[in-house]
């Protein structure tokens, strides 16, 4: 993604560690020749062919892997993940600024010694970050152009009820209750939603009632993007209500007052800071006037989400 010149033949490393799982993991070492470092270049030039072409032993290892057809979903779905989160121009510029706001007294000392060194560095500044605005549509058509994808997906997901839950897609634990991402065709995707406490997850808009679902982009022979809405449908819990009543004056005379204390949970369809409701009981309703509160059985409660609100009947 970054364009890195200097590697294949060179810089290539990778470590494991007996006292973490004894797996080989890839270190990533030596970047300055990257950013279309060569002024010849730009954010448009194709690094990811100049990958799968070349016969380092690194590049054979990697085009060995791809004729695994799991290894090769795993690394489109995994470079489509980052593409659409760690990647996003949004994400990664305001590193690079804060990056140069950490560097700047740095070089002005340096400057201040050395009057000839970091001449640029600014205008390099700005070429990194015009490279990061517009090479993920770049690396996205390498890819598709490299492995015959012709078409995009966005995936849309969402919930009925907003911070009903959270999802996973793929790799990406997605803290969010809604969120959309564009993927390959014919390469499976992985959606999972994790319902939040005190919602009932339902079901999705498409029938399928399991929280994890497996979606398969099909291949269209054409090259118009397609957008797949995905909605997860939940039901509220209510049964995680705690109401208490404090009824005065005490004993009961004629006409009687009922503090209705409720404590709703996160979930509970009464959103907001929850209150004390007062009701008045005339001595003509329904209602026995009885010494004792737990006595007066059967009554009506009229519960309010707010004092302005239409009382809702329970």
């Amino acid at each position: 993604f970054i364009q890195n010149r200097d590697l294949l033949s060179n810089n290539v490393l990778f470590w494991k560690s007996n006292e973490l799982d004894n797996k080989w993991r890839w270190k990533i070492s030596d970047m300055d020749v990257s950013f279309a470092f060569d002024k010849k270049l730009s954010e448009n030039h194709n690094n990811y062919f100049e990958l799968l072409t070349s016969n380092s032993y690194i590049c054979n290892l990697l085009k060995t892997l791809f004729k695994s057809k799991v290894f090769f979903n795993k690394f489109l779905n995994r470079f489509a993940d980052l593409l659409n989160t760690e990647f996003l121009p949004k994400n990664l510029i305001p590193k690079i600024d804060n990056i140069s706001s950490t560097l700047t007294p740095e070089i002005k000392r340096q400057q201040a010694l050395y009057p000839e060194s970091c001449i640029d560095w600014e205008d390099e500044i700005i070429r990194i970050k015009d490279f990061l605005a517009n090479r993920k549509e770049k690396q996205t058509l390498h890819i598709r152009e490299i492995h015959k994808l012709a078409r995009l997906y966005k995936i849309n997901i969402s919930s009925n009820i907003q911070n009903a839950c959270t999802f996973k897609v793929n790799t990406l634990n997605l803290e969010v209750d809604n969120w959309e991402g564009m993927y390959f065709q014919e390469i499976p995707i992985t959606i999972t939603v994790k319902p939040n406490k005190n919602y009932k997850f339902i079901g999705w808009n498409t029938y399928d009632t399991n929280k994890t679902i497996i979606i398969n982009l099909p291949n269209i022979n054409d090259t118009v993007d397609t957008c797949l809405y995905l909605e997860a449908i939940f039901e509220t819990n209510t049964e995680h209500i705690n109401i208490e009543f404090i009824e005065y004056p005490n004993p009961i005379q004629n006409n009687f007052n009922i503090n209705i204390k409720t404590a709703c949970t996160p979930g509970f369809p009464f959103t907001g800071s929850c209150y004390s409701e007062y009701m008045m009981f005339p001595e003509e309703s329904d209602y026995p006037a009885v010494n004792h509160f737990p006595s007066i059985g059967k009554f009506l409660i009229q519960t309010r989400q707010d004092p302005g609100s239409v009382p809702q009947q329970s």
